[in-house]
C-alpha cells in the first residue's frame, strides 16, 4: 500500500541544459522525479516557441505532466539573463506563475511551485558584453525573483553554485560538481514530500446509529471531552511531525540507487577506500542507499567522489575483483 502511495507522488522539473545529465525519470522510495531538460530554454523566446517556457506549458505532454505533478520546479534562468534585462524577465515569470496557479489549482498552494536562482555566469553576450554587466544583471534578477516569490507565494531554490563550480565555458556546471545539483533537487523534493505527507489527515469512521436513539446522543460534556482529547492528540502528532521535519532538514544526505549485491560491509569498505567522511549509513530501503553527513562541507566533498551510478552491479564486480 505504501509503495502504491509513494509511486503516485510525482514531482516535475522543467529545466534548461543545466539538468541535461539528470535522468528523465528518477524514482526514490518516496516519489518519482520527472525531468524535462531543454538546452537553450528561456522564460520567453520571441523567435522559437520550443525554447519558451510559456509556450511549452501549452504542449499536451507538459499539460499531462502538470496535471499529475504534486509540485513543479522551474530550473530556468541563465539563458534569459544573458540576453534580457532582469526588469523584462520578471514580468514573464509572473505570467508563467499566474498561468500555473489558475490552470492547475492543485499547484496554487504555497510550496507547490518553485523557481531556482540563476547561477553565476561569465559567458558574455552582445547585450551584456562585460562580465561585470552580466553579473550585475544576474544579481538584479535573483533579487527581484525573491521579491516576486513573496508576493506570488512560490518557493526559491538556491543551489549555492559559485564560479568555482563552473566548467571552462563559464556557464555550465563542471562535471565534477553535477552531483550537487541532483542531490539538492532530491533533498529539496524530499522536504516538500514530507510537508505534503504531514498535511494529509485520515478521516475517522462514523457509526450508522439511529439518530432518534438516546444512545446516539452524547452529552455536551462528552462532546467537549472528545474534542479536547482529539485536539491534544492532533497537537502531539503535529509536534512530532515538526520535530521530524526539523531533524530531516538538519541532516545532510546523499542518495544513490544500489544493486542488491552491495552489503553494508562492502559499502563502508568502498567509502573508506575513497576517504569519504560520513556519519551514518541507514539500512538500504527500496534499493536506495542513504549516506548521511555531519555537515554540508563533508557532503559536498563526498558528492564529487560518489558517482550517481557508483553502486550498480558493474561497479560492484569491479570493486570485488579489485579487492580479492
Amino acid at each position: 500500500m505504501d509503495n502504491l502511495q509513494s509511486s503516485s507522488i510525482k514531482f516535475f522539473v522543467l529545466a534548461d541544459s543545466h539538468a541535461k545529465f539528470i535522468p528523465a525519470t528518477y524514482t526514490t522510495s518516496s516519489f518519482s522525479l520527472i525531468t524535462k531538460s531543454i538546452p537553450g530554454l528561456k522564460w520567453f523566446d520571441r523567435y522559437d516557441d520550443k525554447l519558451s517556457v510559456r509556450a511549452m506549458l501549452s504542449l499536451p505532454e507538459i499539460k499531462c505532466t502538470l496535471s499529475e505533478a504534486s509540485a513543479i520546479l522551474f530550473f530556468v534562468g541563465t539563458n534569459s539573463v544573458r540576453v534580457f534585462p532582469a526588469r523584462e524577465i520578471i514580468p514573464q515569470i509572473q505570467q508563467v506563475v499566474l498561468f500555473i496557479q489558475q490552470t492547475y489549482p492543485h499547484l496554487s498552494q504555497h510550496g507547490k511551485i518553485s523557481i531556482s536562482l540563476s547561477f553565476p555566469c561569465s559567458k558574455t553576450t552582445a547585450r551584456f558584453p562585460t562580465e561585470q554587466s552580466l553579473l550585475s544583471n544576474i544579481n538584479i534578477y535573483n533579487e527581484q525573483l525573491q521579491s516576486l516569490s513573496a508576493v506570488m507565494n512560490f518557493n526559491i531554490l538556491n543551489f549555492h553554485i559559485t564560479n568555482n563550480h563552473l566548467a571552462q565555458d563559464n556557464m555550465h556546471i563542471h562535471f565534477r560538481f553535477r552531483d550537487l545539483i541532483i542531490n539538492s533537487i532530491i533533498n529539496y523534493f524530499d522536504q516538500v514530500n514530507q510537508t505534503i505527507s504531514a498535511t494529509i489527515i485520515t478521516p475517522t469512521s462514523t457509526s450508522a446509529t439511529d439518530p432518534t436513539s438516546s444512545l446516539s446522543l452524547p452529552s455536551d460534556q462528552t462532546i467537549i471531552n472528545k474534542k479536547s482529547k482529539s485536539r491534544a492528540v492532533l497537537d502531539r502528532k503535529n509536534k512530532k511531525r515538526f520535530e521530524q521535519l526539523k531533524l530531516k532538514r538538519q541532516q545532510h544526505t546523499i542518495k544513490r540507487k544500489i544493486h542488491h549485491q552491495w552489503t553494508a560491509a562492502l559499502i563502508k569498505e568502498y567509502l573508506d577506500s575513497i576517504h569519504v567522511k560520513y556519519s551514518r549509513i541507514p539500512p538500504v530501503y527500496n534499493k536506495i542507499l542513504r549516506i548521511m553527513f555531519n555537515n554540508q562541507h563533508d557532503q559536498d566533498i563526498a558528492a564529487e567522489q560518489i558517482g550517481i551510478d557508483i553502486f550498480n552491479e558493474n561497479h560492484y564486480q569491479e570493486f570485488v575483483n579489485k579487492n580479492r
